[in-house]
């Protein structure tokens, strides 16, 4: 479990938004609740040029 229950992305803001009768059940305790959350993540990453930068 980490150490700080922080919400470095915004998910609150998000959750607040979009989803607020669950957020609102955990609006007190959202840094904990956000800690316990576990997240699928899905990287597209496209590499434009390679070479030195001037």
């Amino acid at each position: 479990m980490p150490k700080h229950n922080v919400d470095p992305f915004g998910y609150g803001f998000y959750a607040r938004a979009y989803q607020y009768p669950v957020y609102k059940e955990a609006q007190a305790d959202w840094g904990k609740e956000l800690s316990r959350a576990h997240f699928d993540v899905e990287v597209d990453l496209r590499i434009g040029a390679t070479g030195a930068v001037e």
